[in-house]
């Protein structure tokens, strides 16, 4: 029991509530303190050109209503950084003691400063709860009718009815209020478990797709066949060893090289320079051919690299030694036949 009820007057620091309240709570006392310390400078100046006003006994009590709710409103700002609850609520009995000590019980039972008390009918169901709404209501009526009471003045009974519509009103808003607030923190906790399940899924697919390259690239390194891709550029994006051992051209002369820069530094006459740069242009068209490179008879054969929608992404070229693969072929079939 007494740990609910200490959760109540102290919750937690991250609770949404608590620093919605903190905040409407800091600043009605700032504007408070503000108003406050320019009203009571309004006085002093006031009474200073006309002193013989200081006698009347309603201008004593709305210079002691200003420095008592100075006092209060700092203090209210400091306890406001541990509770917004009991600020909140000494917030509110702040302002119905300054309203009924502002103006004489006249005034206050029924003329010009009555609309004083519908200020924290107002503001408690905004930074206490909804339903505080109706308690001011039920306290400044009682404090109407005890200021009517001390005068000839009947109480302003439209006035009082006026309280608990504003109470109403003021309940109706603010239970709306918390309500759009809780879906509100409802649905981003759903699109934050949606994130978070989005990125794990993303982030399963992310390891597939490197073990799957991995996997790519671990094959494609160990083809005897020199394996070349270019982009729609013409510029080498994937290159594995062997094309490095039969072209004798170091592999990161290779990656990232245009296509004509490979070829350059190639060992192949202009002749086959050319044919094999007609080849890797225009796949499509050029069939298979063999070059003598270093000794070596190799057989090109290219063609395009197309995505699923038959969009050309590039060209793939394969270079083989036709008589090291004739060799090893050789060489198999003795094994079997052996």
């Amino acid at each position: 029991m007494w740990t609910k009820f200490r959760n109540y007057l102290f919750p937690p620091n991250d609770d949404p509530d608590e620093i919605r309240r903190r905040n409407v709570v800091r600043i009605l006392s700032i504007g408070l303190l503000a108003l406050s310390s320019l009203g009571l400078v309004i006085l002093i100046i006031f009474f200073s050109i006309f002193p013989e006003r200081w006698q009347q006994q309603d201008n004593q009590l709305a210079v002691l209503s200003a420095v008592i709710a100075i006092l209060a409103s700092f203090g209210i700002y400091r306890l406001n950084k541990r509770s917004s609850r009991i600020a909140s609520f000494l917030l509110l009995v702040l302002l119905v003691t300054v309203s009924t000590f502002s103006d004489s019980p006249e005034e206050l039972a029924n003329g010009r400063s009555l609309f004083i008390f519908t200020i924290p009918i107002a503001i408690s169901s905004l930074i206490f709860a909804p339903a505080s709404s109706f308690f001011f209501a039920v306290v400044n009526t009682v404090i109407v009718f005890a200021l009517a009471s001390q005068t000839t003045e009947p109480p302003n009974i439209t006035a009082i009815v006026g309280f608990f519509m504003l109470a109403f009103i003021s309940w109706l808003s603010s239970r709306n209020l918390e309500q759009a607030l809780k879906d509100l923190r409802i649905i981003n906790a759903e699109l934050d478990q949606r994130v978070a399940d989005r990125t794990r899924e993303l982030s399963a697919s992310l390891d597939r797709e490197a073990a799957q390259a991995s996997q790519r690239e671990a094959i494609l390194n160990s083809i005897a066949d020199g394996v070349v891709v270019f982009d729609n550029s013409r510029t080498a994006i994937v290159a594995n060893p062997s094309l490095s051992k039969l072209m004798n051209i170091p592999q990161d002369e290779i990656l990232g090289r245009k296509m004509e820069e490979m070829l350059d530094k190639s060992e192949l006459s202009n002749n086959e320079r050319t044919r094999v740069g007609e080849s890797l242009r225009q796949p499509s068209v050029a069939p298979a051919f063999r070059i003598n490179l270093g000794g070596k008879t190799m057989s090109i054969n290219a063609a395009e690299v197309q995505s699923d929608t038959k969009t050309t992404l590039g060209t793939v070229a394969v270079f083989r030694d036709v008589v090291c693969t004739q060799r090893l072929s050789g060489s198999e079939r003795q094994k079997r036949t052996g």
